[in-house]
């Protein structure tokens, strides 16, 4: 009956979410002013407020607003970091704080699927600014099975297909899958963290990846060990470089 029931749910979502959203429009998160003209999640004087990690002084590699040295390097990315990283570089959009931590809260639990939409096109604009090479291709952190049966939908692959289009890049929604339920990061300490989505993830198709440079997508860089782990698996299936993409960078400090 659960399941059943969430079904329900995600189907109706899916049908009649844009129909009710025209019918009774999007609020900016921040001053509750109608959003027009087909705006998401905040209206352009608040969204111009919010400030973008690309707009501050951070860490060349992972995107830390802390500890960065005169080589832009922060305290762990200096030091070696607590294990071999596999990507070469992360890129934000935004500080996982205030308003984007509301919205990604509100897209993740309560099922707000314009929350994705809007933060995808946020993450293009500072991919656009960028060169990749022409065999680049774009995929996403992949969810459990219990937690798609619980959300329906993963919020990374929404916003890696947003960038694929706007690249023009090949977006492969299956190169990866997760083959082992793990605790929930955010309820973890530092060490934690790191160990936790270890042995999770499997390269589904390894002459998919052979050879190619790969944009992955994930909502939040914490310690970086979920999208760290991914790249791994990534690399030792004979891909050539990664590069994470995430729509908030969350600073333990």
């Amino acid at each position: 009956m659960k399941y059943f029931s969430l079904f329900l749910k995600n189907i109706f979502s899916g049908i009649w979410y844009p129909v009710i959203n025209s019918l009774f429009p999007n609020y900016c998160r921040v001053c509750d002013d109608i959003l027009w003209g087909g705006r998401l999640a905040f209206c352009e004087d608040c969204l111009s407020e919010i400030p973008r990690i690309s707009e501050q002084r951070h860490c060349k590699v992972c995107g830390s607003l802390y500890f960065v040295d005169e080589n832009t390097l922060c305290q762990h990315c200096g030091s070696g970091f607590h294990e071999t990283v596999y990507f070469k570089k992360n890129i934000s959009r935004f500080s996982y704080m205030g308003p984007i931590q509301k919205l990604i809260l509100q897209g993740k639990f309560h099922g707000r699927l314009s929350c994705w939409t809007f933060l995808g096109k946020e993450m293009l604009n500072d991919l656009l600014e960028q060169d990749w090479d022409a065999d680049m291709l774009v995929t996403a952190v992949p969810v459990s099975r219990k937690r798609m049966a619980e959300r329906g939908f993963n919020q990374s692959d929404i916003m890696g297909r947003i960038i694929a289009r706007g690249l023009a890049l090949p977006y492969k929604a299956n190169c990866l899958k997760k083959i082992r339920n793990t605790v929930r990061q955010a309820s973890l300490n530092h060490i934690d963290r790191i160990n936790n989505p270890v042995g999770s993830y499997q390269v589904t198709n390894n002459k998919a990846v052979r050879g190619k440079g790969i944009l992955l997508v994930d909502d939040v860089f914490t310690t970086g060990s979920t999208v760290n782990e991914c790249s791994r698996v990534l690399m030792e299936a004979g891909a050539k470089v990664i590069y994470t993409v995430t729509a908030a960078r969350r600073d333990l400090g």
